[in-house]
């Protein structure tokens, strides 16, 4: 391609050849002139900024110094390290309320299930949602890491509750009189509640609680947790503890050979009260067992759960 241009006062015609390989280099190098003034500008730029300006050239340029990057590595060390805590503490509690489910399961009697706090009964599909003041596309690693320590803590504060509310059912379960008085492997049932012939007159009479046969000195059990209400002589039971418990239950030991709690003592399922015996009416060595709602007896096997998953 040929280019004419008219100079001078006389109208001077000049000439010269542009060719297609001349255009692509005259580019060429117009290209990277550019780049080579861009970057240039860019660098002393910064470094202008950063000597009279910095705070506008970090931003500028997401430049952070040695001081700044390792400061910024201490936070996210820290942050990483109350997220590692509140894990450990978080599968802490989920292990605290397996153990109180366990504990439960092995308490709970036929009846007493009936009867069970119903303020914990709460279901339905988990569907976690978005903490309102973060959003969901964050890419800030602070805001990540924050937004996992507030979901973790949330789930411990939930935690927390249902180890509350399960721990108040067991202590509920444990003041009931639910626990064998006597080692489970030495569960002899010698006579069942209700009518039977007495063994002293043979009349047809009222058996107000269950006898287990057991050699004099045996351990007697407290069957729940309670304050002893009687610990003493009783001219047909004769050496008698009598535990209260709550929801209105109370229960009775009789015939022992030893007592060993008082009047006024707290009480715990499971621990030693007397040693067997055969005192009062009595025609054996054995333990009579009753258990009491509102004074009134009832059947203890209906309480007993360990003795009803052994028939």
């Amino acid at each position: 391609m040929q280019v004419f241009w008219v100079s001078g006062p006389v109208g001077k015609i000049n000439s010269f050849n542009l060719s297609f390989r001349t255009v692509v280099l005259a580019v060429l190098v117009l290209s990277v002139s550019l780049l080579v003034l861009g970057s240039a500008l860019q660098f002393f730029g910064f470094r202008l900024a950063l000597e009279y300006d910095p705070q506008i050239a970090r931003r500028l340029g997401n430049l952070h110094t040695a001081v700044e990057l390792e400061n910024l590595n201490a936070v996210y060390h820290a942050r990483l390290g109350e997220l590692e805590e509140e894990h450990k503490q978080f599968r802490d509690q989920v292990g605290d309320l397996r153990a109180v489910q366990t504990k439960l399961v092995e308490l709970l009697p036929a009846p007493a299930a009936k009867k069970l706090p119903q303020t914990r009964a709460q279901g339905g599909s988990y569907w976690p949602q978005a903490l309102p003041d973060q959003p969901a596309n964050s890419t800030s690693v602070l805001s990540r890491l924050d937004k996992m320590s507030r979901t973790t803590r949330s789930d411990r504060a939930w935690l927390s509750q249902e180890i509350q509310g399960w721990t108040t059912t067991l202590g509920w379960l444990e003041g009931l009189p639910i626990g064998l008085p006597v080692s489970a492997q030495q569960v002899l049932v010698s006579s069942g509640f209700g009518e039977r012939a007495d063994p002293l007159t043979q009349r047809r009479a009222m058996h107000t609680g269950l006898d287990f046969e057991l050699p004099i000195g045996t351990p007697i059990l407290a069957a729940g947790a309670g304050q002893v209400m009687e610990a003493g002589w009783d001219s047909q039971y004769g050496k008698t503890v009598v535990i209260k418990h709550h929801d209105g239950h109370s229960s009775r030991y009789a015939h022992a050979d030893e007592l060993l709690v008082k009047h006024g003592d707290e009480v715990k399922r499971g621990q030693m009260i007397a040693k067997s015996g055969n005192t009062g009416r009595s025609t054996g060595p054995h333990l009579h067992f009753e258990v009491l709602k509102d004074g009134k007896t009832v059947d203890p096997a209906l309480y007993l759960w360990a003795l009803n998953q052994r028939r």
